[in-house]
Formats: structure tokens, sequence, C-alpha cells
């Protein structure tokens, strides 16, 4: 396997991570919970402490066939599907500035937020005022 495709792969994975991270991030800003205190992941629906392996992102989703795991309610579509584009987003970044490393850096920034803009105002219709204002 060449390193490209190797980094192509890995920057992937990372926007997978990303767009995790991005699902975290609807919820707490919507329900006004701190991103800096030490706090695990919970259902959005019991409150129950996930584990682990409920957080990988896309294959936990799958696994638990799109089902919380401790109270059985059904997980939001929008799960994967930020996961996924953040992920797609990532690599296509990667492919066309790959030569350019800080431009690349700087595209992968704007493409999280303006997924985390995107995916909050489907969810929720409309726009956190923390992240709508310049």
């Amino acid at each position: 396997m060449s390193v490209e495709i190797f980094l192509g792969i890995m920057i992937f994975v990372l926007g997978l991570c990303v767009g995790s991270f991005i699902n975290m991030a609807l919820w707490r800003v919507e329900n006004k919970k701190s991103f800096f205190k030490k706090q695990r992941s919970i259902c959005d629906y019991c409150g129950k402490e996930l584990r682990w392996t409920d957080n990988i992102p896309v294959i936990s989703w799958i696994l638990l066939k799109g089902k919380s795991q401790c109270c059985g309610k059904k997980l939001p579509i929008l799960y994967p599907v930020v996961e996924i584009t953040t992920g797609i987003l990532f690599y296509l970044n990667f492919i066309y500035f790959r030569e350019n490393f800080w431009l690349m850096l700087i595209n992968l920034l704007i493409s999280g937020l303006l997924v985390f803009e995107a995916a909050f105002d489907f969810q929720y219709m409309m726009l956190p005022d923390a992240t709508a204002y310049a």
C-alpha cells in the first residue's frame, strides 16, 4: 500500500471521528452542556453513560442497528450521515490540497464547521448564536 493511499484512509477515519465529535457538539450546544467539564457521553433518551464501544463512528450505529444500547430507542440517521459526510469532505480536502498542508488544515477546519452548522440547522431549524456571529 502506498503512503498516499494510507494517508487518505487515515484522513477519512479522522473525518469520521470529527463527525462523531460534531454529533456530540450538536447535542451539547442544544442542551447547553459544557465542552470543558470532564463528561462521558450519555444516551440521548435515558441519560445512561455510554460505553466506549457505543461511540465508534458509523460502526456502532450499524452494529446496534440504529438503536440505543441501553434503552433500545431508535437513534437518528443523522448520526452516521454527519460522520460519513465529514469523512468524505476530509478525504476530498486531502486529495485537492495535499500539496499545501496549511491550506488543507484550514479547509478541514472550515469543512467541520460547515458540517456542524448544516446539521444543527437541519436538526433544530436554527443556528446557535455562538456560531452565527463573526
